[in-house]
């Protein structure tokens, strides 16, 4: 299960009900304090970002993920913070957006930045483009 704004409750949390952070006990049935759920947020963006960062430059690309755009940089932490990776073991599952990145393509980094999910109720692949509209354009990523 997940609590705030996406933020992944442990095993442990899960099982006994209560979110542990900072030393303290907050009991889901109670809620968690909008607080702690902007210090969740703000933890989970900044290890989404670590990981987008360590993963682009394990890839070895010949631009650091630091000198990427400001924009690449937070559409990779996006799409860390929701899918939770950029890689499957040791493949990049992303190669036609890096190139994309590299080439500063805004289009190609917008189709290719498109995720879907299976639909567990018709067993469809369904594509989230609206969200991926929204998002390029708020970073600025346009057509």
């Amino acid at each position: 299960d997940t609590i705030g704004y996406g933020h992944k409750l442990s095993v442990k949390d899960e099982r006994v009900g209560t979110l542990q952070f900072g030393g303290l006990h907050y009991p889901l049935s109670e809620g968690v304090p909008d607080g702690i759920i902007e210090k969740l947020f703000e933890q989970d963006v900044l290890s989404a970002e670590r990981r987008a960062c360590e993963q682009w430059n394990e890839e070895e690309f010949p631009v650091n993920y630091v000198d990427l755009d400001t924009k690449y940089q937070l559409l990779l932490t996006e799409i860390v913070f929701n899918v939770g990776t950029l890689v499957s073991g040791d493949t990049w599952n992303w190669p036609k957006l890096a190139e994309a990145i590299l080439a500063s393509n805004d289009p190609v980094v917008r189709r290719e930045s498109v995720r879907s999910y299976l639909d567990p109720n018709t067993n469809q692949w369904v594509r989230l483009t609206k969200r991926t509209e929204i998002i390029c354009d708020a970073l600025g990523i346009y057509l």
